[in-house]
């Protein structure tokens, strides 16, 4: 766990536009949206809630939210990242108050959301329990702590089929001329957690941990979201997962 703040920091930094066209591209494919929808519907029902986006990157499941009438907070640690998530807002109509931060030193009172998601987020956070501990102080009682991550790095070692996917996507990606979070893993992976950790039933042991309750875990996220060209290039993973629990 000793991949540091500020290493993750310039990474996110780095890679900030290439990871904006993708979430771009997304938000302007309908299909993709009304995935997003849909799955955020199921998760957080129709009455409007007070939610906080952690490590929101460009803004993605943060306007997807607004846009569903939610009250939403986003955070995010990368000047970079935010900017591009203002510009996306703005362009979509969405309201979102942005907020720089980190996502395991909450600059937020205890109780101060009815809900609390993060897409894409733990796996690269140096201690995942202190992250999850912030993220259930933030909520109100009986609050929603929910996130979607994956086994990405295990399931490619031990996935032959998985691993030819991942081949044609890379291929793919770069034909295209676009990037996703496999930078990450490729500037800071040795120095992670996640990477030799079994998943999601890591993240159960630390979840019970902390005594949270309700605790579900629902898969094949990917395979709902991406169709077309968009699933041969992100869609190939079965190890992303969703969590979904209370405090």
């Amino acid at each position: 766990m000793n991949t540091s703040h500020e290493n993750l920091t310039d990474t996110w930094n780095a890679n900030s536009d290439d990871y904006n066209r993708y979430s771009k591209e997304g938000l302007e494919d309908k299909k993709e949206l009304e995935a997003w929808k849909s799955i955020m519907k199921e998760v957080f029902g129709d009455s409007p809630l007070k939610i906080l986006d952690i490590g929101t990157g460009p803004g993605t499941i943060a306007i997807v939210l607004s846009e569903m009438g939610h009250e939403v907070t986003a955070l995010d640690f990368s000047d970079s990242m935010l900017s591009h998530a203002r510009a996306n807002a703005s362009a979509r109509g969405a309201e979102v108050t942005f907020v720089k931060g980190d996502a395991a030193d909450l600059p937020f009172s205890d109780n101060s959301f009815d809900a609390v998601i993060s897409r894409n987020v733990l796996w690269t956070l140096p201690d995942p329990v202190k992250a999850l501990t912030e993220w259930k102080r933030v909520i109100s009682p009986d609050g929603k702590l929910t996130y979607i991550d994956g086994d990405w790095s295990n399931e490619l070692n031990k996935s032959v089929k998985t691993r030819f996917k991942h081949l044609i996507s890379s291929f793919l990606i770069r034909v295209t001329q676009r990037e996703h979070v496999s930078r990450i893993q490729a500037t800071c992976g040795k120095d992670l957690w996640s990477v030799s950790a079994e998943r999601p039933a890591f993240d159960l042991n630390i979840l019970n941990g902390l005594d949270l309750k309700d605790i579900r875990v629902s898969t094949g996220i990917d395979q709902r979201v991406y169709s077309g060209l968009r699933a041969w290039k992100y869609g190939y993973y079965s190890g992303t997962f969703l969590v979904e629990c209370r405090k």
